[in-house]
């Protein structure tokens, strides 16, 4: 029976799944009828919930996996799941490789749930490889949260990863399935915290400038040109701004607009904000108007997307360039994993920095006092040949 025909009895009404086939051996005969390939990763989910299958930009050779891009409405997390296979011994490859998909892992600014069969005894404190693994979670800011066993022999090979500011709950380890038993967890993703300013402006598509005009024909400032000999620049100024924001008050008033500030990604420049400005230019023409209209939105859409995906390689360019350089990997990436620079400066004053620095020095000579004192050798040949060049230039 064919593995797609068994995920498909096994998802119940409502949900849908996504899967990837274990990769085939070199010379396995594709083209036989007797071909049957078992084995691969696959997720069963709800049909309300949005997950789009992902290709990572990484070669896997190690290891299984099954990436998902998930949305829930206003929710989004990226769900990696993992399968290396325990008949093979754990090797560097291994953990290059992974740390090459958790680089990659790094550029989605939402929670990332990393899960699956690792065949790692992360039970066991003296094993070689589950430190490796803990420094390598330690170094991205990882979290595994699985403890007990999980496999019918006592250790535990199945896991559940996250950063740690993701919210995981109620992780606890089920009934055996299998010879592994499944782990249950709770992901909280809370709603984007867009912070909501108001901004005063005009209603400019309201003023009519035949009736402005009239009316500011009809002021002071132009029925008695005369009056203004008389008055300072002072007093002109604050009469032309009285009359014309009176003028504005009335014909287009201030309203106050509510906005949303959202952090654009890095990429993101002017001319994406340019190109996009312009396409909703057209699009507000195309409903206003024909068909025709609608054909010129389309083209500029579609210029628009390609700018997207042409920009949206910078954070790979990135990641290229910082290969090897961990310190330089996250601080190109501190934008995308929301992780910001503080503005706030502690209230020190200079007479602070002056007592905080004297007080350092009288430390250092303090602990140095009982040092003995350096003997230095000084050279008189050297010296006096210095003084007879300097005399003689």
């Amino acid at each position: 029976m064919h593995v797609t025909t068994l995920l498909k009895r096994a998802t119940p009404p409502g949900y849908q799944y996504i899967d990837a086939a274990r990769p085939l051996p070199p010379d396995t005969a594709v083209h036989t009828t007797e071909l049957c390939n078992y084995g691969g990763l696959a997720f069963i989910y709800r049909a309300s919930v949005k997950l789009r299958k992902r290709t990572v930009d990484v070669a896997v050779s190690t290891f299984e996996y099954l990436c998902g891009y998930a949305s829930t409405g206003i929710h989004h997390f990226i769900l990696f799941g993992v399968y290396r296979p325990g008949s093979q011994a754990v090797s560097a490859t291994f953990f290059n490789e992974l740390s090459s998909v958790f680089e990659w892992l790094a550029t989605f600014n939402c929670p990332v749930i990393i899960c699956g069969d690792f065949n790692i005894l992360l039970d066991r404190d003296n094993d070689v490889h589950a430190a490796h693994l803990a420094d390598m979670l330690q170094l991205f800011d990882y979290v595994q949260h699985v403890t007990g066993p999980t496999h019918k022999l006592g250790h535990t090979l199945d896991l559940v990863i996250t950063r740690v500011d993701t919210d995981v709950s109620n992780v606890r380890v089920g009934d055996m399935v299998s010879d592994h038993a499944l782990v249950h967890f709770t992901l909280r993703s809370d709603k984007s915290t867009d912070k909501v300013q108001s901004i005063t402006s005009r209603a400019w598509r309201k003023l009519s400038m035949d009736t402005f005009s009239s009316d500011l024909a009809a002021s002071s400032l132009c029925v008695d040109p005369d009056m203004f000999d008389d008055m300072s620049a002072d007093e002109m100024a604050q009469l032309y701004r009285s009359v014309m924001t009176g003028l504005l008050d009335k014909h287009c008033p201030v309203v106050t607009i509510r906005r949303k500030t959202k952090h654009t990604t890095p990429w993101f420049d002017s001319e994406c904000r340019a190109q996009r400005r312009r396409v909703r230019a057209f699009e507000r023409r195309f409903l206003r108007t024909s068909e025709v209209d609608r054909q010129k939105w389309l083209a500029k859409l579609k210029l628009l997307h390609a700018l997207y995906e042409l920009n949206s390689t910078y954070w790979r360019d990135e990641i290229a360039a910082s290969k090897g350089n961990m310190r330089k990997l996250w601080r190109s990436l501190s934008g995308v994993l929301g992780e910001t620079s503080s503005d706030v400066f502690d209230d020190h004053s200079a007479a602070d920095f002056a007592a905080f620095f004297t007080d350092k020095i009288d430390a250092v000579r303090a602990s140095t006092s009982t040092t003995p004192p350096y003997n230095v050798v000084h050279s008189a040949t050297s010296t006096m040949r210095l003084r007879l060049m300097r005399s003689r230039n």
